[in-house]
């Protein structure tokens, strides 16, 4: 009938009503438990963050993870309606609300108060966002407290480094792979006679040209050495000679590597000093030693030094040739000494030495040499002594002269002189000589 097909078409439709309110139900469920799983994962995230987060609103925190709670000193007290200005410092209030206040979405850095009444350098970002029917505003903070004080050591270090350069005695450049100069430090300034100012952009190099007040040989040298290190990543050391209007200058010069990010090198330290005076002193010095040397040589005289504990002894180039001994392999004791010695002479020279050795008295000496030859030469030495507190010899040092000339002609004068004599008495004759100055005669034995 109509009333029964009425019946089942509103039963029907009851039912469907039910079942969708029951399948709504059921999806609003499982959003609920979505949406509760996302926000423990999201407090989880926020909570371990290193960086601390709030929402506030009307100058009152309404959010804060852990990292907050840590880093204001709260620990794991919940900020929740605590107000936004009590951390933070007084010196950085101001800031902080005109930072709210705008809107902005720029990073800043202020000062944060903890608990404690201590502060910190924070870096902090804000902005708005919808938050429970309104609009709030989250914040992340970051304390910069070992960024600032790597900051402040960095910027002390450079300080140190500028002062350190800009008053070293030593001259110090930086150049670029063009060999253009970066920086020249005051004593480049001084050397060369121009203000750091002029000296940048120039060469060494630049445009192709020399190095600036370096004479060509030494210039190519530089330029050579200086681009095989930004090849090689090496420190080269090497001679560098400026012309100043001081006149030339011989410079001790390091050309140094500096790297960049990537291991590469981005420009190259100069480092120079000035050995002018050292290179003058140097040649003035090989200079002596070759007079003093020839004239060792023309006066045939040679030095020797004895280190008694080690019973070693050390000869001269020049006492080398007079022995005749090889230079190559020179005596090194004084048991090579003594067989030098002539066999008639040796007990006697020996003995003068011994005394020496044991009173530590200077001494003089004469005696014959053998040559490796066979051939014999007259020696005149000389020696000094050295004794520790003990009274103990521990070194004895001298020299050596060969006098063969001197004694050969000094005897021949004798032998003359011993033959004139026996002329006059074989002749009955005699001298005399009279020195008018001095008013002295001489007779002879005649």
């Amino acid at each position: 009938s109509a009333f029964a097909l009425l019946m089942l078409l509103l039963g029907g439709l009851v039912w469907e009503r039910w079942e969708g309110s029951a399948s709504l139900e059921r999806r609003v469920k499982e959003r609920t438990t979505e949406l509760a799983a996302a926000e423990a994962r999201f407090r989880l995230l926020s909570d371990s963050a290193f960086e601390a987060v709030l929402v506030h609103r009307g100058g009152v925190i309404l959010e804060a993870n852990a990292a907050a709670g840590r880093m204001l000193g709260y620990g794991k007290t919940p900020l929740n309606g605590l107000p936004l200005m009590d951390f933070v410092a007084p010196e950085s209030r101001a800031a902080v609300l005109e930072n709210v206040r705008s809107g902005s979405e720029a990073v800043y850095v202020a000062k944060a108060l903890r608990t404690d009444g201590s502060t910190f350098d924070v870096e902090a970002v804000g902005r708005a966002i919808p938050y429970t029917g309104g609009t709030a505003r989250v914040v992340a903070i970051r304390d910069i407290t070992e960024r600032r004080h790597a900051e402040e050591a960095a910027r002390k270090a450079a300080a140190e480094y500028r002062a350190l350069v800009e008053n070293s005695p030593d001259l110090i450049s930086r150049f670029d792979r063009s060999h253009k100069r970066l920086y020249a430090n005051p004593a480049v300034e001084a050397l060369l006679g121009a203000p750091s100012s002029q000296l940048k952009g120039q060469g060494p190099g630049a445009g192709g040209s020399k190095p600036v007040n370096v004479p060509p040989p030494s210039a190519l040298a530089f330029l050579r050495n200086m681009d095989e290190v930004f090849a090689t990543k090496r420190m080269i050391t090497m001679d560098l000679e400026n012309d100043t209007p001081k006149g030339r200058h011989i410079l001790d010069t390091r050309i140094i590597p500096e790297l960049d990010a990537q291991g590469e090198v981005a420009t190259v330290l100069v480092l120079s000093r000035d050995v002018t005076e050292q290179d003058h002193a140097k040649h003035a010095l090989q200079e002596s030693e070759a007079r003093l040397k020839n004239a060792l040589s023309i006066a045939r005289l040679g030095s020797w030094e004895w280190d008694v504990p080690a019973n070693r002894v050390t000869w001269s180039p020049e006492l080398v040739a007079i022995f005749g001994a090889d230079p190559t392999n020179p005596p090194n004791d004084y048991a090579s000494y003594l067989s030098a010695i002539h066999p008639d002479d040796r007990a006697a020279a020996d003995a003068r030495v011994q005394q020496a050795f044991l009173d530590g008295k200077p001494y003089v000496v004469d005696h014959r040499i053998i040559l490796p030859d066979g051939a014999v030469r007259h020696i005149h030495g000389e020696g000094s002594v050295s004794q520790d507190a003990d009274g103990k010899t521990v070194r004895m040092a001298g020299t050596a002269q060969d006098i063969t000339e001197i004694t050969e002609a000094s005897q021949k004068l004798e032998r003359t002189v011993a033959r004139f004599d026996e002329a006059e008495a074989a002749t009955g004759r005699g001298t005399w000589e009279w020195d008018i100055i001095q008013d002295r005669a001489v007779w002879s034995a005649g």
